[in-house]
């Protein structure tokens, strides 16, 4: 849910040059998090019989939640690499993100 509001904030232009920093901070401890997250379930996976070995792990990885975390995560690293340099979210990054975002969203629902 710290996801979606951030990613509804970032929509916000009034309030960008205020909370561009701290979102961007926020983003990144997200990322981290859902990364770490996502790295766990694929490793623990091995403990379901079928997934013990790494073609188990590799169908693991092709079910369609894992997929759209994969998807998600690749959002994340889109926008935290294009402001890497500035530490906040370039204007032309925010507009094509939409998309991306709305995996996030399919993601919580």
């Amino acid at each position: 849910l710290v996801s979606l509001v951030f990613g509804s904030i970032l929509t916000i232009d009034e309030w960008r040059p205020t909370l561009d920093a701290p979102l961007y901070y926020g983003e990144l401890g997200l990322f981290v998090f859902f990364a770490c997250e996502l790295l766990l379930r694929i490793w623990s996976a091995g403990g379901v019989l079928k997934y013990r070995t790494w073609v188990g792990r590799l169908i693991f990885i092709s079910r369609p939640s894992i997929i759209l975390d994969i998807l998600t995560l690749f959002g994340f690293t889109i926008s935290l690499a294009t402001g890497l340099k500035t530490r906040e979210f370039p204007s032309l990054t925010l507009k094509f993100l939409p998309p991306l975002q709305m995996i996030r969203f399919l993601r919580v629902d």
